[in-house]
């Protein structure tokens, strides 16, 4: 690994588990649907068993953990797939939404039902995900549905994706090394075994690959008081049972035509089609895809109240949070394009994305630098001097945004 992609994981670690549990709640959640559980008719349910053969995926970084645990299922299943071409085939480097002065990043706009079940008709598969009502029921009985759920699934040789709060576990919290105590975050887990006699959960974990330590992330054990604790504190969907099962009468597309309709659907996201957000709750007129980058440029326009709202929200109150934004973007971006360049014998199309998504990555990657520069500046200044010394920088931002637009309108419109 090199020196600069190293550091941009450790950053990422840092910075980005904060933001996506934020979110977690405020969009996953709209994402899913919401069904009863139990079924009378099912066979009685074991007291141990174990799912052979899930394979374990590095999620590489702290915001791909959804699409990692989605690869482990998909290759458990037989699928010729990998980790990036999930990101792709997700839409992943293709999707963006502008809302109050802020972006957020595509990895969170991906993981919708609709991308979910895109992914298992591609792959001769199909997509189920619950988690319980609240209306009516008790915390006991949340986690008594939602553990028979697991093991009716895991006794079927079905493996169980699921939302975990990471600093409940042992292993996770001694590699996060949260400063407060308090705080939890959202995790995805997969599913695949577990032990009612001495009450353990075994489980594959896509984290563990950011340590290099894959084998601490594959068919882990742990109590099942630990990991109940886990499902009960996340801070995205609590128990949350998402799963994927083999259709046998449609087996998986063949690659150039899951790519012809990847690049199709991601074209669509590109250009801000307001069907293929739906699956959140988006504001009233919202900024997506190539749109919201255009309605960022606007906000960054030099004058009067913009200019001071501005230079306040990207330059001194929000630093963190904007790299939180543009660093993933550009990780979004450079890991897409990579997967265009590995597969650019599939059609011309590749080729011609890869570079301009490459292009585009080193644009986020700048707009990262820009906002260490404003925050600086926020931290040496007074009130007036930050005002006229960020102006040369909220251009230099602006030029980016410049590149940004041209790049994606250019990948819009382009027929190879």
């Amino acid at each position: 690994m090199s020196m600069m992609k190293h550091k941009i994981l450790i950053i990422s670690l840092i910075l980005l588990i904060s933001f996506s549990s934020v979110l977690s709640n405020s969009y996953v959640l709209s994402a899913y649907g919401n069904s009863s559980y139990q079924n009378a008719n099912a066979p009685k349910i074991p007291e141990d068993y174990i799912i052979k053969n899930v394979p374990y995926v590095s999620q590489e970084t702290m915001f791909y953990c959804s699409y990692a645990v989605a690869t482990m299922v998909f290759k458990y299943y037989g699928v010729n797939t990998s980790l990036y071409e999930v990101l792709y085939n997700s839409g992943i480097g293709h999707s963006l939404i502008y809302i109050n002065n802020g972006f957020i990043g595509s990895y969170l706009l991906s993981q919708t039902n609709s991308d979910r079940n895109f992914l298992a008709t591609v792959y001769g598969l199909s997509h189920q995900s619950w988690y319980p009502n609240a209306d009516g029921m008790t915390k006991e009985d949340k986690w008594e549905v939602y553990w028979n759920g697991v093991k009716e699934n895991i006794s079927d040789d079905i493996p169980v994706i699921t939302s975990v709060d990471p600093y409940t576990i042992p292993y996770l919290r001694e590699k996060l090394n949260p400063s407060n105590n308090q705080t939890h975050y959202a995790h995805g887990f997969v599913i695949v075994g577990f032990n009612e006699t001495n009450e353990t959960v075994c489980y594959n974990d896509p984290a563990a690959g950011i340590w290099n330590d894959d084998v601490n992330g594959t068919y882990v054990y742990t109590s099942k008081e630990i990991f109940r604790n886990a499902v009960e504190n996340t801070t995205g969907p609590k128990y949350f049972i998402e799963s994927f099962t083999d259709q046998p009468s449609s087996p998986p597309l063949p690659k150039d035509k899951i790519f012809e309709m990847a690049h199709e659907r991601n074209i669509k996201k590109m250009r801000g089609d307001l069907e293929f957000y739906s699956d959140f709750k988006l504001p009233l007129f919202p900024k997506l895809g190539v749109n919201a980058a255009e309605a960022f440029k606007r906000d960054l326009r030099i004058g009067s109240i913009h200019r001071i709202s501005n230079v306040i929200l990207y330059g001194l109150t929000a630093t963190d949070q904007l790299i939180n934004i543009y660093l993933p973007i550009s990780i979004e971006k450079y890991n897409v394009s990579q997967y265009l360049l590995e597969n650019e014998n599939l059609t011309l199309i590749c080729k011609h994305d890869y570079a301009l998504l490459k292009k585009e990555s080193n644009c986020w990657k700048n707009m990262t630098i820009f906002v260490l520069e404003l925050s600086q500046i926020g931290k040496d200044n007074s009130f007036i001097k930050k005002l006229i010394k960020s102006i040369p920088i909220t251009e230099k931002i602006r030029k980016e945004l410049n590149k940004i637009i041209s790049i994606e309108k250019t990948i819009i419109k382009s027929v190879v």
